[in-house]
């Protein structure tokens, strides 16, 4: 499964990106900044990803709106969370794991 983050710390992209490794998934992280060509990254990371993952707390009103209408074109799995850790990737991963 290839997971899609949006938001959040920009310093624990690394142990993101590692615990879905070693769980056999891959990962990319947007930081939700919307200016210059980031709409485009952010876009293409959406159509890359089967699930995503939009914080809010931490991300503008726009960033949020776009990345949902981006998954609403694109037919992908929306995942709303005020914040998201660590711990919850591990459960989000666990749970799937579960249900496969």
């Amino acid at each position: 499964m290839r997971i899609g983050i949006i938001g959040g710390a920009e310093r624990s992209d690394p142990q993101y990106r590692r615990i879905a490794e070693e769980a056999g998934h891959q990962l990319e992280y947007h930081d939700g900044h919307m200016s210059g060509r980031r709409v485009a990254s952010l876009e293409a990371l959406v159509k890359r990803s089967d699930l995503l993952v939009i914080t809010t707390d931490v991300n503008s009103h726009n960033a949020v709106r776009l990345a949902r209408g981006f998954a609403t074109k694109s037919g992908r799995k929306v995942m709303l969370c005020r914040r998201f850790g660590l711990q919850n990737l591990h459960d989000l991963i666990q749970s799937h794991a579960a249900s496969a």
